[in-house]
């Protein structure tokens, strides 16, 4: 007895309080105790599971839909670049679109990122795939150190990196091609385990690591990454340096983290900000452009049923705006547990917790949007928010702290044998009534006449949209396409219930054996793993290339430029075989050259931007050596037409005699738009040439 007393003062704890610790790390599974090396393994693992069907074939398949951003931009500009780069030239100019822009200063390059080395190495196709699985695998590991940091044990923490690699707001954009976006966003844990670090103990050590991990994102190539890992960066560590003791010192180190950053990419920073400059988004974007892609709030529900709006397989996406930037889904087991994670975290661990609450809470409302009061606000006071569109990529950084939540929530029930009686009857509840609602989803929309509430919610989003599919083409809106969401959506919904129902079975059964955590975490990495897989499609790098075209091109002799008019599907082929293009795919076209095109089309010059929809051919086209287009006039074909002008098509290189002054924009237009303007022979200027040409003298 006595030496259970000893026992106690020594260690500064009750021997009741020491005995219940002792029984619930008895309780505790060995694999939670998996060595960090051995994690990373089956992160591997499950990175090789989701791809190596493509890594490891001689096909030369491309991961990603086709048509979009790795078809029509990406696979062409690094062709290009690295091609050049592998040639020994450094590619300062793109002649090949827009009649030429920046190549290397535009941040979309990514010639300096070091895993970009890849292109230089590996064929194309190969040098994608394995960049892209790279950047998955890379994100599951840095998920995982940030949650070990946390204290969150080591199947929690695996738990929760495997979950931030298949997540919606993660994944999907392996569908949609964006390369910049994979390489940017898997950054985000591991700038937010050095900002942990330098809250814990501030050291120049941590602020070095943490100005390497800002240094990787901004050549990442995606400055709307960047620009929202520092709000979120400075909205985590505001509740954080109200308690903390040395807030002087914290705040330099985290000042200086990002400083560092921004010097060790000074040379693309200072580029990419002259490039920028000159660019469309020079100035502030019109409000109707910066506040489009806001996560709709009803799509809060695909954090239950991710296919509720289509699944871009079986059914076209028919909600607001895109797929890939509006799915909030971690799997419906990370969704609870991410709750049961939050509701312990704040009761044990207070203040902290809460904080974190709050941030997500903030997160929350900045990725929603123009679909409240704040983003006018923030558009019109806070510097950056009217440079972009597209709110919605707050949905990721708030996804990170849910995921984080998640494995809070797997090491709980990993510690406790026994969960509480009410948390069982809250998800048997919820459970039920997920599926009720899809049972009354499916029964409104059977039969040949859909309900009015269905029909009505199909019609108001779709219309939304511009009645059209991720792919451009048209919704057909009857109704067997209503009828068709709804069975799809009371499915998803009814799986949803059946996870919840299977959970808190396995809730239930935790207090009988310990076997049943794991089914908990490989339940919730299933979930995400088969959505992820459901949604990984491929596409031939020859589709992409067309060869057709290339050849008519090759064949053709001259110096010309060429122009996607009607809705051609790829704007970024020309990169590929150096046929120039008048126009293409990029924000960093020069204003003054938008603006230009603009006006050619009858569209505001005001409001330039890289979307522009060609619907005629100006004669002034001639300018720019055009000589062909090119029209997409039904499915896989393809119309060629030769530029017939009044004005014959120019050279590279001519030399104009006569010049005139106009100082004002419009008044350029106006007078180059002038039947009787001939470019052969005038030229406007915005002042006078200096020397002043002279007439020639006879001797």
């Amino acid at each position: 007895m006595k030496r259970n007393k000893k026992t106690a003062r020594s260690t500064g704890k009750s021997p009741t309080v020491a005995s219940e610790l002792g029984t619930v790390e008895s309780l505790v599974p060995k694999a939670s105790h998996l060595p960090v090396p051995v994690a990373i393994l089956v992160l591997l693992g499950l990175t090789l599971g989701m791809f190596a069907d493509v890594l490891f074939t001689s096909q030369t398949v491309i991961l990603s839909k086709d048509n979009t951003d790795i078809f029509q931009e990406y696979l062409h500009r690094r062709e290009f670049g690295f091609g050049e780069l592998r040639h020994g030239n450094l590619p300062l100019w793109n002649p090949n679109q827009f009649s030429g822009l920046p190549y290397f200063g535009g941040f979309q390059s990514a010639m300096l990122y070091p895993p970009n080395l890849l292109y230089l190495v590996l064929p194309l196709n190969k040098a994608i795939n394995f960049g892209i699985a790279l950047h998955v695998f890379l994100g599951g590991v840095f998920m995982y150190l940030w949650c070990l940091h946390r204290r969150i044990g080591p199947l929690g923490a695996l738990f929760s990196g495997a979950i931030f690699m298949f997540c919606g707001a993660h994944f999907l954009h392996v569908y949609a091609g964006h390369l910049s976006n994979l390489c940017a966003m898997i950054w985000i844990p591991l700038i937010l385990l050095a900002v942990d670090k330098i809250f814990s103990k501030p050291s120049l050590q941590w602020s070095l690591a943490g100005a390497f991990c800002v240094a990787m994102q901004i050549l990442a190539g995606h400055p709307q990454y960047v620009f929202y890992t520092a709000i979120t960066v400075g909205i985590y560590s505001l509740f954080q340096i109200v308690r903390s003791k040395g807030r002087l010192r914290v705040i330099a180190c985290l000042v200086s983290m990002y400083a560092g950053g921004f010097l060790l990419t000074a040379v693309q920073l200072l580029t990419g900000f002259q490039e920028a400059a000159q660019s469309v988004r020079s100035g502030s974007v019109q409000y109707e452009f910066a506040s489009m892609v806001s996560f709709p709030p009803e799509n809060f529900l695909t954090l239950l049923a991710p296919g509720f709006f289509g699944d871009m397989t079986n059914l076209p996406y028919w909600g607001r705006w895109y797929m890939w930037e509006v799915s909030a889904f971690i799997g419906v087991t990370g969704l609870v547990l991410a709750v049961i994670g939050a509701i312990l975290g704040t009761a044990r661990r207070g203040r902290l917790a809460r904080g974190i609450v709050f941030v997500m809470g903030v997160l929350g409302v900045l990725a929603i949007g123009s679909y409240t009061p704040v983003f006018r606000i923030l558009y019109n006071f806070v510097p950056g928010f009217d440079k972009f569109r597209g709110t919605a990529k707050f949905i990721l950084p708030l996804s990170v702290f849910l995921i984080m939540l998640s494995g809070t929530g797997l090491d709980h029930i990993i510690r406790r044998k026994r969960i509480a009686t009410r948390t069982i009857l809250i998800l048997l509840g919820a459970g039920i009534v997920v599926a009720i609602a899809g049972l009354i989803l499916l029964l409104s929309s059977r039969g040949p006449n859909p309900s009015n509430w269905w029909t009505g919610l199909v019609t108001h989003l779709t219309s939304l949209r511009g009645g059209k599919s991720l792919s451009g083409k048209s919704i057909e809106l009857n109704a067997e396409f209503i009828r068709r969401a709804g069975f799809d959506g009371s499915v998803s919904l009814l799986l949803a219930a059946g996870t919840i129902l299977v959970l808190t079975a396995m809730l239930f059964a935790r207090k009988f054996s310990v076997g049943f955590v794991y089914a908990i975490a490989a339940l919730g990495v299933v979930e995400v793993f088969v959505f992820a897989h459901s949604l990984r499609p491929t596409f031939d790098i020859e589709l992409a290339r067309n060869t057709e075209l290339q050849a008519f091109l090759s064949a053709e002799e001259g110096d010309f430029r060429t122009l996607a008019f009607g809705g051609f599907v790829n704007p970024g082929f020309s990169m590929t075989p150096g046929a120039h293009d008048l126009w293409g795919s990029d924000p960093g076209v020069s204003r003054r050259y938008a603006e230009f095109m603009a006006f050619t089309q009858g569209q505001d010059p005001n409001h330039p931007s890289q979307y522009v929809v060609f619907k005629r051919l100006h004669r002034l086209y001639a300018m720019g050596r055009l000589r062909f287009s090119f029209e997409v006039t039904g499915p896989a074909q393809l119309r060629i037409r030769r530029f017939k002008n009044d004005i014959p098509e120019m050279p590279r290189v001519h030399l104009v005699r006569n010049w005139r002054v106009r100082t004002d924009r419009d008044a350029i237009f106006a007078a180059m738009n002038a039947p009787d303007f001939d470019p052969w022979r005038t030229v406007i200027l915005e002042a006078p040439p200096d020397p002043e040409f002279l007439p020639s003298v006879e001797t």
